[in-house]
């Protein structure tokens, strides 16, 4: 059964009504694309962006990577080297759209990264961040967290001018069975049984509003 249409009859099983199951790419997309929808020069802040991979969603934008440190990977010409948990060279409200994408897991304390997007986000732009409920342990360069809903909500709620738009688990990767680790030697490998080797995937996708 392809993905989507597993996603599509997934919905019609009670569920908790904590529990949105949603596709991250098609809502990224879409909100994204809905708050860009008839405003100009808009500046977007890509954290954690490495070489820019997921460039595609600030089309149109001012765009920006925030880096911790340059790498032999990074040499792309709008970075800005930072710590998202201390970066006071970036002045408040100066993006319109702050992103990350598996980012949130390997940060040593999110809870001042939050505090740090809300402060750098423009009153009535949007923070959207997709990281991890459940997933292997992967260490880039290392790895730190996994969260629920609840806990997004937490950290860019409590304490915090911002409101959510969207909160939901992508479980379509569910099943893939992920073996391999980032470590030499093997040393973060998943164990492996008779169903192969790590197969609960879960995405957490939160966006919100600055008010």
């Amino acid at each position: 059964m392809g993905k989507n249409k597993w996603l599509e009859q997934n919905k019609k099983i009670k569920h908790s009504p904590d529990l949105n199951f949603i596709n991250s790419k098609i809502e990224i997309n879409k909100h994204i694309n809905s708050f860009k929808k008839g405003k100009k020069n808009l500046t977007y802040l890509d954290v954690g962006g490495s070489i820019g991979k997921m460039k595609e969603y600030a089309s149109g934008c001012k765009y920006n990577i925030l880096q911790l440190s340059e790498n032999k990977y990074n040499k792309h010409p709008d970075v800005i080297y930072g710590d998202i948990c201390d970066c006071p060279q970036i002045p408040d409200e100066s993006y319109d759209i702050i992103f990350s994408y598996s980012v949130f897991e390997h940060i040593k304390e999110p809870w001042k990264a939050a505090k740090e997007m809300v402060r750098i986000n423009k009153t009535g732009g949007i923070n959207v961040h997709l990281t991890l409920f459940s997933w292997r342990y992967h260490p880039v360069p290392v790895d730190c967290f996994r969260f629920t809903h609840t806990g997004m909500k937490i950290l860019f709620e409590q304490n915090n001018n911002m409101k959510e738009i969207l909160v939901g688990y992508d479980i379509t990767s569910r099943r893939t069975n992920f073996i391999g680790g980032k470590l030499p030697h093997g040393l973060d490998k998943a164990p492996v049984d008779n169903m192969g080797g790590w197969r609960e995937n879960w995405r957490i996708l939160y966006i919100g509003q600055k008010i």
